[in-house]
């Protein structure tokens, strides 16, 4: 009280715009990726990221995701501007289901920003392709960032805090871990059902069909691979009793 009495009839003007950027808190990261989409014409297009704020240490990696809706055609070989940086592109995979992604990794410590980056692909939507989701990994392939591209002619905007991931499920019954290729056995999940149900103590005889399958969630793994958990429902039908179970699956893919 002393303090502001001081000051007289100053105080509250003077100190009031301090108190609210105060009470905002501490500054977030204002890391940005804008983006210039070129129509290469016959429905191909190519996007031009520019980077910047990032200050990215050996490993660590930015994942930008391409929406299975709209894109396919993806360049899976696609160029490094710069021997700071790693590209790879995946296609988007309606089986497992993914995203398509171009991922950015950082091959030294803070990587250099002046360079862009591009890529090509055929654009399913309409208009004019806009921003997509990003996320950023540490060399430990945890989520440190999550935001979203803007384009070149804005302002990039402070991306909001990341989010934490969903990792359990009360209804689960077992997990099951297996590593294999994104392109092979994508169809062996059932494999992974049966000895579910072995250790379950149903019938070796029972008539099992998979009615429907539904991620829950991913995680990466590595700079190829994600962990899947999935919920399959399976029909089984034992001593003419139909009955409906649903069984949680946990798989390695290899984005390939």
């Amino acid at each position: 009280m002393r303090f502001f009495s001081r000051f007289g009839s100053l105080s509250l003007p003077i100190f009031l715009p301090l108190l609210l950027l105060l009470s905002a808190g501490s500054p977030l990261r204002a890391d940005s990726i804008q983006f210039q989409a070129s129509d290469l014409g016959s429905g191909e297009w190519q996007y031009t990221y520019t980077l910047s704020g990032f200050s990215l240490t050996n490993g660590e990696l930015i994942a930008i995701y391409f929406d299975l809706a709209d894109y396919s055609n993806l360049d899976l070989s696609p160029v490094s501007p710069s021997s700071d940086w790693f590209v790879q592109a995946f296609a988007p995979d309606p089986g497992i289901p993914a995203p398509g992604e171009f991922d950015l990794v950082a091959q030294v410590d803070s990587p250099t920003l002046a360079d862009s980056f591009t890529e090509t692909f055929t654009y399913l939507g309409t208009g004019t392709p806009g921003a997509q989701p990003f996320t950023v990994y540490d060399a430990n392939f945890n989520d440190v960032e999550d935001g979203e591209t803007t384009p070149a002619e804005t302002l990039s905007p402070i991306p909001e805090p990341p989010t934490l991931l969903l990792v359990g499920s009360a209804f689960a019954l077992a997990m099951f871990f297996r590593n294999r290729f994104r392109s092979r056995y994508r169809n062996r999940a059932a494999l992974a059902l049966l000895c579910l149900l072995g250790l379950a103590g149903i019938d070796a005889h029972a008539q099992l069909q998979v009615v429907g399958r539904t991620l829950v969630s991913s995680r990466r793994v590595s700079l190829t691979s994600y962990n899947y958990t999935y919920t399959l429902s399976v029909e089984t039908w034992i001593a003419k009793l139909h009955c409906l179970r649903r069984w949680a699956i946990m798989e390695s893919l290899m984005r390939l």
